[in-house]
């Protein structure tokens, strides 16, 4: 791992970008925060009141950071590695991340196909949250959902499971390699990694993360379970919400720069027209530009989506040349209005429904 940059310990929030979480403040990062009625405080009775004793854990992505600060509120301090602004799928991380990861309780990253970076920092207590993910709730990502249209209309469907060489689910397991992120061959299938984008998936992980916790922090099992079970009912109550919203939108088709939502689509009935980037860290073709502009037309659609971890270029010729409106959907969130998980969900909601608000579904 090439590390030329000198220390910086990541949090998740960019005014703490500097500095680690400090003990007994439970909210000592964005991702510590998330939720609107995570607590915010650790009691006196329980580790880390002052003492330095929370227990610490380190998150791979601000998403995951998110949905781990909601567990472990009013017990343990969770910090983000991933700072804002930067992907997943091209991050090196810095020698303060190895330090950050080695002082932690546990590591908890998403899957080899998306942060495998993050699995190589590991050390004893490493956990997959992706691996949590229920057979039935599984998406998978194709070559085909890289560049081309979803004829069939249903380019965000299930087809199948993730494969079982990069399912580490267990702690300690030992990394000894790992693909870049989406790097496959045409027609070949592999798990789609952001499940974080909806919320019933979320919902369906939450006992086993939050038994997971318990596991490495014995003590502060009720905790973690209390913890679940609130927050198990407000995703239920996010989710109800973005349903209502978005249900007029249902069946409207995307073209998104990245297939980075297809969990979200699938929850609200939102179609794959195309995505622009054939792989991360990679950008089309002309041929391929060219291509998706006429496929555009003759859709007829009107908006293209963009995200702020990745080059903007490809979307906006196509934006330029097509004269569709460009829009930016985000999948990390971690920055001012996107700290929480339900301000991200909200947020891509609110875009989705700006962008598709110009022309109904025919």
């Amino acid at each position: 791992m090439m590390m030329l940059v000198a220390a910086l310990v990541l949090a998740a929030c960019p005014a703490k970008q500097d500095q680690q979480t400090t003990p007994g403040d439970a909210s000592g990062s964005t991702a510590s925060t998330a939720g609107e009625s995570a607590s915010a405080e650790v009691t006196a009775d329980q580790p880390g009141a002052g003492d330095g004793t929370a227990p610490q854990f380190v998150a791979s992505i601000a998403p995951l950071g998110m949905i781990l600060s909601e567990l472990c509120a009013g017990r343990a301090e969770v910090s983000v590695l991933l700072p804002p602004g930067a992907s997943p799928h091209t991050y090196e991380p810095l020698p303060s991340d190895l330090r950050a990861v080695e002082q932690a309780r546990a590591f908890f990253y998403i899957a080899d196909v998306l942060d495998g970076w993050a699995a190589e920092l590991g050390t004893g207590n490493t956990f997959a949250v992706g691996a949590l993910v229920p057979d039935e709730l599984r998406l998978e990502l194709t070559a085909h959902d890289h560049h081309t249209h979803a004829h069939d209309g249903h380019g965000h469907e299930e087809s199948g499971h993730a494969p079982p060489d990069h399912e580490h689910g267990a702690p300690g397991h030992d990394h000894e390699a790992h693909e870049p992120a989406h790097d496959h061959a045409a027609g070949e299938s592999m798990f789609d990694p952001h499940f974080w984008t909806s919320p019933r998936t979320v919902q369906a992980v939450l006992p086993q993360l939050a038994a997971e916790l318990a596991r490495l922090d014995p003590a502060g099992q009720a905790v973690y379970e209390a913890n679940a079970a609130r927050f198990v009912d407000e995703l239920a109550a996010l989710d109800t919400e973005l349903a209502a919203q978005l249900d007029p939108l249902a069946g409207r088709q995307l073209l998104l720069f990245h297939p980075s939502i297809m969990y979200f689509m699938r929850d609200y009935r939102l179609e794959l027209a195309a995505v622009i980037e054939p792989a991360p860290g990679k950008e089309p073709s002309a041929r391929m530009i060219a291509d998706l502009m006429n496929l555009a037309r003759q859709l007829k659609l009107t908006a293209v989506f963009s995200e702020p971890q990745l080059p903007r270029g490809p979307a906006e010729t196509i934006a330029a040349e097509a004269g569709l409106a460009l829009f930016e959907l985000d999948p990390l969130g971690g920055v001012a209005d996107r700290e929480t998980y339900a301000e991200l969900l909200r947020y891509n909601a609110g875009v989705l429904t700006e962008a598709l608000a110009a022309r109904p579904a025919e």
